[in-house]
């Protein structure tokens, strides 16, 4: 269901675009034009890409932004388009084209205003998980394994990054660590048998890797005492 923002709507299904021409500056259009006219398009022209998620949803543009004067008082009531990295934007995903509901925004905070978008739930606010990152300061990709792992979401933000450093010596199932491998989170291991091999952090200290390959292929012959 749209909502209005208190100007009257169109109910067209379409309409004749004034002619482009009459915008047409240095055999270009403006970014003003461009973006009014791609609105228009998007709500009233059935066969325009995308459609579907515009006019095909009810939105609508109010009837100031349409007809003969709809660009000039779109511009009056929008605005220059300061950066060719700003587009049109709509406040409220389910209301319509209007002043009060309009905005010149960036496309990463547009994609961030996405139907699609999951919106999670802290202290009375609900915002996306890259929005939730950036008020933290926390690695993204950290705290989406973190809640993919069926952590609460203050948990997922608030807790410290646990680096493990290991050391020459370190035990981890068959495997002794006997060598940093410079430059990389890997270490030079040897298994109980005597084969060597480089074996990642990860991998050892989260049971991914146990044992070498011909361990591994043997069974039980090395099996763990």
């Amino acid at each position: 269901m749209t909502k209005t923002c208190g100007l009257k709507q169109s109910n067209r299904s379409n309409f004749d675009l004034p002619s482009r021409f009459k915008y047409r500056y240095s055999n270009s259009y403006s970014a003003e034009y461009n973006a009014w006219y791609h609105m228009i398009r998007r709500c009233y022209y059935p066969k325009t890409q995308y459609y579907s998620n515009y006019g095909g949803r009810g939105i609508k543009v109010c009837d100031r932004w349409l007809g003969s004067d709809g660009f000039d008082n779109f511009y009056l009531d929008m605005g220059p388009k300061l950066s060719s990295k700003l587009s049109l934007d709509r406040k409220d995903n389910d209301g319509d084209y209007c002043p009060n509901n309009c905005h010149w925004t960036t496309l990463k905070k547009q994609a961030r205003n996405r139907r699609s978008n999951k919106l999670y739930l802290l202290n009375g606010e609900e915002k996306t998980l890259v929005e939730w990152s950036e008020i933290y300061n926390i690695k993204l990709s950290l705290v989406k394994d973190r809640v993919r792992d069926s952590w609460n979401l203050e948990k997922a933000l608030t807790t410290p990054i646990q680096r493990v450093y290991l050391f020459v010596g370190d035990r981890y199932n068959k495997w002794t660590v006997i060598e940093k491998i410079n430059g990389f989170n890997k270490y030079k291991c040897r298994c109980d048998c005597g084969n060597e091999a480089i074996v990642s952090r990860f991998d050892l200290t989260n049971n991914k890797s146990t044992q070498c390959k011909s361990c591994s292929k043997l069974g039980n012959k090395y099996g763990s005492k």
